[in-house]
Parts: structure tokens; sequence; C-alpha cells
């Protein structure tokens, strides 16, 4: 009875989509890592710099996924501003807010790059159903970002449950 109670927690985990260590951010990290790979075909073909720079930052972003290496960079600056160990959990983090470390160093280069992506596919695409795929692909990308941001405050989740209704049981994963 207990293996099995054990065997569906961790199956449950292994499809949890809010977990970085589920089968969904994997193949969420190979799709990304697919995309950079198709972004260097074009650029081998068209040989413009943006291109390269677009398959750059596709390939890190999935390697990124796979190795969580933006979790590593806030950890790592946290560590040099606040001079604790690297292995303090994220929620601790007092010298710029309460939220992870990351989003305070990449989220404004990552925005950047989005803007730089949207003006470029603008001036790439001239199907307006492409332009707003594109559109719509960066958006959601960045209220997944804002999501995260989010998950990572104290007791954020059970605000947000309170807003619409639920506890934080249900809103938490």
């Amino acid at each position: 009875m207990i293996f099995t109670k054990i065997f569906l927690l961790y199956f449950q985990r292994f499809f949890n989509m809010a977990r970085e260590d589920s089968l969904i951010a994997w193949l969420a990290g190979i799709h990304t890592l697919f995309a950079g790979l198709i972004l260097w075909f074009i650029y081998l073909k068209v040989k413009s710099r943006s291109w390269a720079f677009l398959a750059t930052f596709f390939s890190y972003l999935g390697i990124d996924d796979g190795s969580k290496l933006h979790e590593r960079i806030g950890s790592g600056v946290k560590y040099l501003i606040n001079k604790q160990t690297p292995l303090q959990d994220e929620a601790g983090m007092e010298f710029m807010g309460q939220s992870y470390t990351w989003h305070y160093i990449l989220t404004p280069i990552f925005a950047s790059i989005g803007f730089y992506i949207l003006f470029f596919m603008l001036k790439e695409l001239k199907n307006r159903k492409l332009r707003l795929m594109i559109f719509s692909a960066l958006a959601c990308y960045g209220i997944a970002v804002g999501l995260d941001f989010i998950e990572g405050l104290p007791e954020a989740y059970n605000q947000l449950g309170a807003v619409i209704g639920l506890s934080g049981k249900f809103v938490n994963h």
C-alpha cells in the first residue's frame, strides 16, 4: 500500500506541468532546442546576423530549460550581493524583493530580446496571421514569466486564491 502511494505521488509529480523536473518541462525544453536548430538552418540559408541571434537565443532557452541555468545565475548573483551561501532558498532573498533573484537580472534582458524579436519578425513576416502568432507567442511567454515571478512571492498563491475564490491548496502547486 505504501509503495502504491509513493508511486502515485511520483507519477503525479512527473506529469505536473508546474514542476521543472516533469515530463512536460523536458518536452518544452526539447521543443525550444529544436526551434533553435530550425533557426540555425534558416541562418545558414539567409546568412543574416539577426537570424543567428535568434538561433543563439532559442538554443540558449532550450539548454536553460533543461539545466536551470537562470536559477543558477540568480543564486550566484544573490550570493555575491548578500554574501550568503548559494544553497539558501530563493524565497529568502532580501536585496531586491521577495521573488526569485533571476527575475531581477534576466527579465530586463529577456524583455529587450522579446521586443527585438517582435520588431524583427514584424519586418520579416508579411502575413498578418503570422505576425499575430508571433505577438501571441511573445505575450504568452511574458505571462509565463510574470506567473513565475508571482510564484516566487511568499503567500502569493494564497492571495491569488482569495481573489478568485479558491483556497491556496487548489491554486498552489
